[in-house]
């Protein structure tokens, strides 16, 4: 994956203990961002860590260029991505407890959803209730108005 064996000596690293998990994570992705850059000569890489529902990282993705406006865009993307994670975190921990209630027979009066919506902040001008008139109630029938 690599293209070399120096990752090797991180993972040996690792295994005896002379660097914590976190830094061989850092360090591989440095490897990677530096062969990105100095072997395949792209001027810029950009890492983004996507992280499970916990907060734990699961893997980065990297992307390369070597144009300025690629650079650019992917500053601007990656930095909006990584803001909407922990929202979307914690809608996947919502979706798993209604699930795990569910599946325990503990129903809930709202969906996830409704939920979040309801923790949202009122706009301005926002309408949460409309009146509509009630409709004929079908078991009076057609004719009767008692």
């Amino acid at each position: 994956m690599y293209g070399c064996k120096e990752w090797r000596e991180i993972y040996r690293a690792r295994l005896v203990g002379r660097i914590e998990p976190s830094d061989a994570r850092d360090d591989y992705l440095n490897l990677m961002r530096w062969r990105l850059e100095t072997v395949l000569g792209y001027r810029w890489t950009h890492p983004l860590e996507i992280k499970n529902e916990n907060g734990s990282p699961i893997y980065y993705m990297i992307f390369a260029t070597d144009h300025e406006a690629g650079t650019r865009i992917m500053s601007s993307l990656f930095a909006k991505a990584a803001a909407e994670f922990p929202a979307m975190r914690e809608e996947v921990r919502r979706l798993r407890k209604q699930q795990d209630e569910a599946a325990r027979g503990v129903m809930s009066l709202f969906s996830a959803k409704d939920d979040a919506a309801m923790r949202e902040p009122v706009r301005r001008g926002e309408r949460f209730y409309e009146h509509t008139p009630p409709t004929r109630p079908w078991c009076l029938g057609e004719d009767d108005d008692s």
